[in-house]
C-alpha cells in the first residue's frame, strides 16, 4: 500500500497500481509533514458496516502544553542528571509537528516539533508517556531514527545537530523517563539529510550510527564510548567525504549478500552509490532516471 499526505491535510491510500483505495481529511488538519506506521499493531481497527469497509479515524490529539523548561534545567543541573532539557527556550508559537516515528517495538510514537521539543506518546491513545517533553534543540526536528531493537533513538534538527538517547532500563520510583540522553553533537556545517542506525560491528557491542549531510560527509559516531551527557557526551568515530560535487540526499542499508554489508546513497545527480561498510570504499555507482526531482528519501528491503 502507498500512503501520501497533502498540503491541505488529506491522507490518501493507494494500491500498488496507484489506484485510490480511500482517503480521509479533517478540516482542522494542517499540511501533512510526516507519516509513520505501526507495522505490528495490537489494536483491531474498527470498520464501517457498509460493503466498502473503509477504516475510520480512531483518535486525534493536540500536543500538551509545554512546561517551564528553565526550571526543569535548573533542577537537573543541581541533581547533576541531565535528561530532559539542555535548550530551555520554549518558542511556544512554533507548534507544528515536523517529524513522526513509531518505535520498532510498537510501544510508542515519537513526535518532533518545530520548536525542537520531542514528545513520547502512547502508540494507541496518543497520551504522553513522559510528562515532560525532551528539549535538546531550539530548531525543528527533521529526522527520527531507532535501532531495530529500539534500545537507541536519535534525531537530527535544523541546527545541524544530532541527538542520541538510550532506553532507560532502570527506571526507579522517582525517575520515570523513558529515555536517557547520551549526548548531542553539532557535527555538520550544512543541513543533515539523513540519519541511520545499523547492527554492531563484529568487534564492538554498541550499534553503529551514521549521519549524512549536504556538506558531503558521512559521519559515524562511537556509541560504545559515548554518554552520559555532558561528559563524555556523543563522540565521533570517523568522518568520510563521500561526494566531490553532488549533494548526498539519503542513506540506507543495502540488502546483505554474503558476509560483507553495504550502504547505499542517492545524490543530487540522480546517482546511487554503494559503499562497503568497513572501508567506505565505493563498490558501485548507478545512474537512475533523470526526469523530475532526484530521490529525496528511500527505503531498501
Amino acid at each position: 500500500m502507498l500512503v501520501t499526505g497533502s498540503s491541505n491535510g488529506r491522507i490518501s491510500f493507494y494500491d500498488y497500481q496507484l489506484r485510490l483505495l480511500y482517503w480521509c481529511q479533517s478540516c482542522d488538519l494542517d499540511s501533512i509533514r510526516w507519516i509513520s506506521f505501526n507495522l505490528h499493531p495490537s489494536l483491531l481497527v474498527p470498520m464501517s458496516a457498509d460493503a466498502s469497509e473503509k477504516p475510520i479515524l480512531i483518535v486525534s490529539k493536540s500536543m500538551p502544553p509545554l512546561p517551564n523548561f528553565q526550571s526543569i534545567l535548573e533542577r537537573q543541573t543541581i541533581n547533576e542528571n541531565i535528561i530532559y532539557v539542555t535548550c530551555p527556550h520554549s518558542h511556544e508559537s512554533l507548534k507544528a509537528v515536523t517529524a513522526l516515528k513509531f518505535s520498532p517495538r510498537c510501544d510508542m510514537l515519537v513526535c518532533g516539533l518545530e520548536n525542537g521539543a520531542i514528545w513520547i506518546l502512547h502508540h494507541i491513545t496518543l497520551q504522553a508517556l513522559d510528562e515532560i517533553p525532551y528539549k535538546h534543540s531550539s530548531t525543528a526536528i527533521n529526522k527520527i531514527a531507532f535501532t531495530r531493537c529500539a534500545e537507541y533513538m536519535a534525531y537530527a534538527d535544523n541546527a545541524l545537530t544530532v541527538v542520541v538517547f538510550k532506553r532507560n532500563g532502570t527506571a526507579s520510583s522517582t525517575e520515570h523517563n523513558v529515555w536517557n540522553l547520551i549526548g548531542k553533537y553539532h557535527s555538520h556545517h550544512l543541513p543533515i539529510r539523513d540519519i541511520l542506525f545499523g547492527p554492531a560491528a563484529s568487534d564492538r557491542e554498541a550499534p553503529r550510527f551514521f549521519s549524512l549531510g549536504e556538506d558531503q560527509e558521512l559521519i559515524e559516531y562511537d556509541l560504545l564510548h559515548s554518554g552520559p551527557y555532558p561528559v563524555p557526551g556523543l563522540k565521533i568515530l570517523r568522518v568520510n567525504r563521500i561526494e566531490q560535487s553532488a549533494i548526498p540526499l539519503c542513506l540506507a542499508w543495502y540488502p546483505q549478500s554474503g558476509t560483507e554489508r553495504f550502504l547505499v546513497t542517492a545524490n543530487s545527480e540522480y546517482k546511487y552509490k554503494i559503499f562497503s561498510e568497513a572501508a567506505m570504499a565505493i563498490r558501485g555507482t548507478y545512474l537512475g532516471p533523470t526526469f523530475g526531482e532526484p530521490i529525496q528519501q528511500f527505503q531498501v528491503t
